[in-house]
């Protein structure tokens, strides 16, 4: 950070008005040459004047780290070393971040604008909470409202995207590398039986790629949801949602199966 931003900030205190939080920005890529610098520039690019970029890429093999290489003066800290998997590298990043609040942006995601992180952090106490959370834009124009509520004991329901989390809350957490996609369940159901304050940003907050891992009937993913649910309440407890999980993915199955049949066979059914 530069020296006129640092005076800028230790006038803010000296004011008595809210000092601006260090956002911690992560972004974890594998080959992601296609889509990796647009969403660099759209970090870099923000206004607001207190974060840190984190890049950690998992020794790709394309033209990924060229990318950050191109980018490497407005990076705060970035590595290419092979990883076992998404949250491994997740928790790489963790481990550099100095920011009080950290976000997640995938290698293929971009912020929803410019003035984003201003609009979140600029003028708004925000103090007695651990999460933020907004909403999150799938480039099909499908809008994922995130939800803070009784609805975590049933399935995901913070996109990862659209969320911001204190970075206190990794002291006694790390994501679980052997985990596929719902890792971030983990830490978003412990939180809630916790009673972690959030609050909801009211706001979109990126924009993201439709059609990822998480979205598909793979019964490995709700199997791991059912597993993390089961490590903060009695199987008995847990009995009536993980029902409800093996239904999801029974009906998400049967709808992605069908969309695949010949027009033919559609009209027959």
């Amino acid at each position: 950070m530069s020296e006129d931003i640092l005076n800028e900030l230790s006038d803010l205190n000296k004011t008595g008005k809210l000092l601006l939080p260090r956002v911690s920005v992560v972004t974890v890529v594998f080959n992601g040459e296609k889509s990796l610098e647009r969403c660099i520039k759209s970090v870099i690019s923000q206004s607001y004047r207190n974060f840190e970029y984190i890049l950690i890429d998992g020794n790709s093999t394309d033209q990924t780290v060229d990318i950050i290489r191109k980018h490497g003066k407005e990076i705060f800290y970035w590595i290419s070393e092979p990883d076992r998997g998404v949250y491994d590298a997740m928790n790489k990043a963790l481990k550099v971040a100095t920011g009080e609040w950290i976000y997640f942006l995938g290698s293929d995601d971009i912020f929803v604008s410019r003035d984003i992180l201003n609009k979140i952090f600029l003028n708004r106490d925000i103090s007695t909470f651990q999460i933020l959370y907004g909403n999150v834009l799938y480039d099909n124009q499908y809008l994922y409202k995130s939800k803070y509520s009784n609805a975590l004991l049933i399935k995901n329901t913070l996109h990862h995207q659209g969320t911001f989390y204190r970075s206190s809350l990794f002291k006694c957490f790390s994501y679980d590398p052997n985990f596929s996609v719902f890792a971030d369940y983990d830490l978003n159901l412990l939180s809630y039986l916790q009673k972690k304050s959030a609050f909801y940003l009211g706001a979109t907050i990126a924009i993201c790629s439709s059609g990822g891992v998480s979205g598909k009937p793979i019964l490995k993913n709700y199997v791991q949801e059912i597993y993390i649910r089961q490590k903060y309440m009695s199987r008995y407890k847990s009995f009536l949602f993980d029902v409800c999980t093996i239904l999801r993915w029974g009906i998400k199955l049967i709808i992605v199966s069908i969309s695949k049949f010949p027009p033919s066979l559609k009209e027959q059914s």
